[in-house]
């Protein structure tokens, strides 16, 4: 298990909260101006998503602490705990929708541009990495590390 107060946990959820503000203000942007995704940005958010799908994976590795400041360091109880709480809105804001159509591609014209906007209206689940936000505060208030 990861000791969460481990000087590299802290430095990786620093970059992730560099990631969360970047996307928080990002992605808004991209959704209300963007037409066309360009292979830059499609680059760059399968490099963000994989960081973050990456975390999900340390959370469930990643011992936490209780009330009385002592570790749970019990594989299935921690895993239990993120499942319960933050997974789900870890796992909905990581979904690699655009990707999705991308290899789904439709043949029709119309029918792409309807789901071109629908691709920037999935992309909104993004957003709720904001709320990691919330959690990586709770997370640096609690930290021993800092």
């Amino acid at each position: 298990m990861i000791d969460p107060n481990c000087g590299s946990k802290t430095v990786w959820n620093i970059l992730m909260l560099i990631l969360v503000v970047f996307q928080s203000i990002i992605v808004p942007v991209r959704i209300a101006f963007e037409d066309v995704t360009s292979y830059n940005w499609m680059v760059a958010d399968y490099i963000m998503d994989s960081f973050f799908i990456i975390d999900i994976v340390i959370n469930f590795i990643t011992a936490l602490e209780n009330e009385q400041g002592e570790l749970i360091t019990n594989r299935k109880l921690v895993a239990w705990i993120y499942l319960k709480g933050w997974f789900w809105i870890d796992f909905i804001s990581c979904a690699p929708i655009e990707l999705i159509f991308n290899v789904l591609s439709l043949d029709s014209s119309n029918e792409a541009q309807g789901a071109s906007r629908f691709v920037k209206l999935a992309k909104l689940p993004r957003i709720y990495r904001i709320l990691r936000v919330l959690k990586m505060i709770r997370i640096f208030k609690s930290s021993k590390a800092l």
